[in-house]
């Protein structure tokens, strides 16, 4: 079966050179990389299909199971391989050329192909045909470092002695921030319980949230990076560890919601900033403003979290997983930026005269003002990102 399939592609290939006035060139067949499994089975076009659901395919070795196809009218100079319409599971096929600008239908009998081998022109260049490569674009590289320098920041707030959120509850520590804030000065910017009051709980907080969530995020620059990022079965098990400690921070998240320590209750003296305090005395929500938005930002990290994984374990798509994963990271990791932000924005306040300490409005205004600003920033960084990683 595979000698008649060399000479069936051998021979369109010369018709093709033949209708071109151009000679035909010895094919040779290497092996494919591991992944692609020797056995034949072309995927199967279809006329029906349409280009725009053709360029979203994903990875034709996992979905088209490792065949590369050739069309003898684009052979020329191009390398080609297909990409496959998630829309009709497999029964399309698209051509994509080797510098990836052109995206076409293929039609019944236009496409050949070699069963477990990858398929090389030597007219064209002494490379061996293999998937073009996509290089990132430097918005989406930038975006994932910010990302990743966002989690390398939590890691260390939570580590490090001070602010040390791993460490609240115990005594050694809490006296440290006591000493900070009042020595250097900060309490004129926030109040020490913005850091200490989940001492109330004892040590269940730190224990439950601060620490899950400081290996939450010293995973995430590991994950963003991909499969790349060492064998497939490391990035699984990495990408499972993620989850389980986002699981269990959010259980320390209901443990910190439910004693109702939030930071317009204990640190603002029940001041939520100038939005939320107008639309609560509006009386339209049953939740506060703040209250159930943080309920909100929950969901949507949980419910991320949940996709990343479904998308990879039971749909097998891996362009939606790494998509997911993405948004699920931004999900997170806005509070990295949040904290300097506020202490920035309280910087300012206070040099343009605020009164310190006395100020919890101001505090208030300036600790969810900037915790608005970072969520829809992350998130909507996310987003892009994540919707051009599909499109690909």
């Amino acid at each position: 079966m595979v000698s008649a399939n060399r000479v069936k592609l051998s021979s369109l290939i010369t018709e093709s050179r033949a209708q071109s006035g151009a000679p035909a060139p010895l094919l040779r067949l290497r092996p494919a990389p591991h992944r692609v499994p020797p056995k034949l089975q072309c995927c199967r076009p279809s006329p029906s299909s349409r280009p725009s659901a053709l360029a979203s395919g994903t990875d034709p070795h996992s979905f088209c199971r490792g065949q590369w196809c050739l069309r003898p009218d684009i052979l020329g100079a191009h390398y080609v391989s297909v990409v496959p319409s998630p829309a009709t599971r497999g029964g399309a096929c698209a051509i994509r050329t080797r510098d990836d600008k052109s995206v076409t239908t293929s039609r019944q009998g236009d496409i050949t192909c070699a069963a477990g081998k990858a398929v090389q022109d030597p007219s064209a260049s002494d490379t061996r045909l293999r998937r073009p490569e996509q290089p990132e674009e430097e918005s989406n590289e930038l975006v994932l470092r910010i990302f990743s320098v966002s989690a390398a920041f939590m890691v260390l707030w939570t580590l490090l002695p001070f602010p040390g959120s791993v460490y609240v509850g115990g005594e050694l520590h809490d006296r440290l921030v006591d000493t900070v804030f009042s020595e250097l000065g900060f309490e004129a910017l926030a109040p020490t319980s913005l850091l200490l009051k989940y001492n109330r709980l004892g040590h269940a907080p730190a224990l439950l949230h601060a620490l899950p969530g400081a290996v939450w995020c010293l995973l995430a620059p590991l994950q963003l990076r991909g499969a790349a990022a060492g064998p497939p079965g490391k990035h699984r098990a990495t990408g499972r560890a993620m989850l389980v400690a986002a699981g269990v921070l959010m259980v320390g998240y209901a443990l910190i919601d439910g004693g109702g320590l939030t930071a317009d209750v204990v640190d603002f003296g029940g001041h939520g900033g100038g939005l939320a305090d107008s639309l609560d005395a509006l009386g339209i929500s049953p939740l506060p403003f703040n209250g159930g938005g943080l309920k909100f930002v929950a969901g949507w990290f949980i419910y991320t979290g949940v996709q990343t994984w479904h998308s990879a374990a039971v749909r097998g798509d891996y362009q939606e997983h790494r998509a997911w994963a993405i948004r699920h990271c931004g999900a997170g990791l806005w509070v990295a930026l949040q904290r300097p932000l506020f202490a920035g924005c309280r910087g300012v306040q206070v040099a343009l005269g605020a009164s310190g300490a006395a100020d919890t409005i101001g505090q208030a205004d300036a600790f969810y003002y900037c915790a608005y600003f970072t969520t829809l920033l992350y998130w909507g960084l996310a987003e892009l990102v994540a919707r051009q990683e599909v499109s690909k």
